[in-house]
Formats: C-alpha cells, sequence, structure tokens
C-alpha cells in the first residue's frame, strides 16, 4: 500500500508537470489545432514512451513484492508483444476522448478531472490483470 502511494503520488506530480509543459509550449487555447497537439503529443509520444510502460513495470514490481531480479525476469517476449500492447490500446480508448476533454478545460480544472478518469482506468487496467492471471491458473 506504501509503494502504491508513493508511485500514483509521485505520478500525479508528474502529470501536472506535464499539463504545465503542454500548456506552456502550445498554450491553454480551446481551438481544435491546440486540442490534437496535447492529445497527440500525450498519446503516441509520452504514453508509449514513458508514462504505460513504467506504470506497468511499476505495478509489476510492486506485485512481486518489490523484488527486482524477478521484476527483471518477468519483462520478457509476453510482456513487451501482449501485456504492453494490450494496455496501450486500452489506454487510447480510454484517454483519448478524455483527454481531449480535459484539455478543452481551464488549467485549474484539468487535474482533478485527471484523477477522476485515473480511477477508472486503474479499475479497467486492475480487472483486465486479474483476469489474466486467473485465465494462467
Amino acid at each position: 500500500l506504501g509503494m502504491l502511494m508513493l508511485f500514483w503520488g509521485c505520478r500525479g506530480m508528474e502529470i501536472a508537470l506535464f499539463y504545465r509543459v503542454q500548456g506552456w509550449i502550445f498554450g491553454h487555447g480551446h481551438d481544435a489545432a491546440t486540442l490534437v497537439k496535447k492529445v497527440a503529443v500525450d498519446q503516441f509520444v509520452a504514453s508509449p514512451a514513458w508514462f504505460v510502460p513504467t506504470y506497468l513495470i511499476a505495478l509489476r514490481w510492486i506485485e512481486l513484492g518489490g523484488s527486482w531480479r524477478l521484476l527483471r525476469a518477468s519483462l520478457d517476449r509476453e510482456f513487451w508483444m501482449h501485456t504492453f500492447p494490450t494496455v496501450m490500446i486500452t489506454n487510447w480508448l480510454v484517454w483519448i476522448p478524455a483527454l481531449a476533454l480535459i484539455y478543452s478545460l481551464p488549467p485549474a480544472l484539468q487535474f482533478p478531472l485527471f484523477s477522476v478518469v485515473m480511477c477508472f482506468f486503474i479499475l479497467i487496467v486492475t480487472v483486465m490483470a486479474s483476469g489474466s492471471r486467473r485465465a494462467e491458473s
């Protein structure tokens, strides 16, 4: 529980900073061009390169009791060819429409709405992960 709290606390600060940087780079406009740029960078650059892999690796590490040895062994071909793409597609299905709405809001409302959607997304991924573990048993 402590590790999850630490992870999500750090992830929350990371996302808040990411939103600020995107606002600095692209502006805080609500026009279609600005929204498309923000969603595209978020979902097709940052998410596959950082957000989703670190999320999956952190959850796997916690699931394996904090063992770096077991974590390294579990990051095999199956992880990168099945687990990662499955979660990435789920990520796009949830976050592309959600981010279009989030980025259209004033900056002060973006992170609170992100937090609500993140709770929903975590539930989806948790159910997907537990379903795959039950199928393996």
